[in-house]
């Protein structure tokens, strides 16, 4: 199942960090700027065609807006990790991955 709110927020998020508008987006995805907006906020659902040409627009890959939505996403995952690790000191490091371990153990019990 599509979590369409998930896939919005995450078309949101990318369009922002690649610091476009709706408006550009919607432009180079070939949509309109209010039906761009009705996905990021998830309350439309999208087709496929529209969905390859945002991530076409955004040069991402349909399996990263909806990795919230696979079973098989632990890359996207991963990489989620890694980048809120960047820049973090070394004692930022070894207190992330204390808390990491902490909670890896305490959902396997």
């Amino acid at each position: 199942m599509v979590d369409y709110k998930r896939l919005g927020e995450r078309i949101a998020q990318t369009r922002k960090s690649q610091k476009l508008s709706q408006e550009k987006l919607a432009e180079l995805a070939d949509i309109t700027a209010t039906n761009l907006s009705h996905i990021e906020r998830g309350k439309i659902k999208t087709s496929i065609e529209t969905l390859v040409a945002i991530a076409n627009a955004l040069n991402v890959t349909s399996n990263d807006l909806l990795c919230d939505s696979l079973n098989h996403s632990t890359q996207e995952l991963k990489n989620q990790i890694a980048a809120c690790l960047d820049g973090c000191t070394m004692q930022e490091l070894h207190l992330i991955a204390d808390v990491a371990a902490a909670v890896k153990k305490r959902m396997r019990e």
